[in-house]
């Protein structure tokens, strides 16, 4: 692959990290909203409120990781 396909995946691994990574934060930040999402949506309705939010912070924080990971293999592939 060439070096410019190696550039493309890591600006987009690192845009996602850095949105999940801000997700958590906001969701930290300011749990009313968080909560909320997490009341209304259907995936974690049936969880309540205190497991939905657990399980929506640390969600992110692993695709925060995953992507982190992502980003820094590119990183690495491309100074090879």
């Amino acid at each position: 692959m060439r070096k410019s396909g190696y550039v493309v995946r890591f600006i987009i691994s690192a845009f996602f990290a850095i949105s999940f990574l801000i997700t958590v934060i906001v969701s930290l930040l300011n749990p009313v909203l968080a909560i909320y999402f997490v009341q209304e949506n259907l995936l974690f309705s049936w969880m309540g409120p205190t497991m939905g939010y657990v399980v929506h912070i640390s969600g992110n924080i692993f695709f925060t990781a995953v992507a982190l990971f992502y980003a820094l293999n590119y990183w690495r592939k491309y100074n090879e």
